[in-house]
C-alpha cells in the first residue's frame, strides 16, 4: 500500500493523540477533554486543509488556471476565517483550559517533523 507524507502524518497524528491521551489519563498532567478538543480541531483541520487542495489545485495543472486559484484562496480564506470564529467562540463560551488546549493542537506540529525526519533519514518520500 503507498501511502503519501500527508496521509502518514494523519494517521500517527492520531496514534499519537490517543497514546498523548493515555498518559494525561495516568499521570493527571492536562486538563484531558481541552487536550482532546485541541487535537481533534487541528486534525480536523488538517483533514479539510488536504480535502481543498486535493479537490481544488491538483485538477488546475489544466487550463484555465485563473479562475479555479481565486476559487481556491476563497474557500483557504473561508475555511480560515470560520476555524478562528470557531475557536473564538469556543474559548470564551466553555471552559476549556488554554494550555492544554495548547498542547493538544502542537502535536500535528511535532507529528509533522517526525514523519518529515524519518522520511528523510530512510530516504522514503511519497
Amino acid at each position: 500500500m503507498n501511502t503519501t507524507t500527508i496521509e502518514k502524518i494523519e494517521r500517527f497524528n492520531l496514534v499519537f493523540i490517543g497514546a498523548s491521551a493515555l498518559v494525561i489519563v495516568s499521570t493527571g498532567w492536562l486538563h484531558l477533554p481541552s487536550f482532546l478538543l485541541g487535537g481533534g480541531i487541528i486534525q480536523l483541520n488538517f483533514w479539510l486543509l488536504k480535502r481543498i487542495v486535493r479537490a481544488l489545485l491538483v485538477p488546475l495543472s489544466s487550463p484555465p488556471v485563473s479562475k479555479g486559484k481565486a476559487r481556491t484562496m476563497v474557500l483557504l480564506f473561508g475555511k480560515g476565517l470560520l476555524f478562528l470564529l470557531l475557536l473564538s467562540g469556543l474559548l470564551i463560551r466553555y471552559p476549556v483550559q488554554p494550555l492544554s488546549f495548547l498542547c493538544g493542537v502542537s502535536l500535528l506540529l511535532l507529528t509533522c517533523m517526525i514523519i518529515t525526519l524519518s522520511e528523510l533519514l530512510t530516504g522514503s518520500q511519497a
